[in-house]
């Protein structure tokens, strides 16, 4: 949940549209990973104690979670990459 946070208030503070955009659906990819993990909902992980206490150590945050956001973006590229070679392999309808 640490890096939804990380995700969630670098998001607000970048300015280009797409870095923006990426960022928030980090946020939505930690917080699935975060929930399915420990079976609690969002609210219950997310308090604003929560996000005011991690808020304050960004600079960790970004150490710990903008590799995991690039693994992450890397293994949806090779999805998409996978499945667009299946695409092309499929015989015309």
């Amino acid at each position: 949940m640490r890096c939804a946070v990380w995700a969630a208030l670098t998001a607000d503070y970048v300015e280009d549209p797409e870095a923006e955009e990426a960022y928030r659906l980090a946020f939505v990819y930690f917080v699935g990973v975060a929930e399915g993990e420990t079976g609690m909902a969002l609210d219950k992980l997310l308090t604003p104690a929560f996000v005011e206490r991690e808020g304050r150590n960004m600079e960790d945050l970004d150490r710990l979670c903008a590799p995991l956001m690039a693994e992450m973006g890397n293994r949806l590229s090779q999805l998409g990459s996978e499945l667009e070679r299946y695409g092309d392999s499929k015989p015309a309808e």
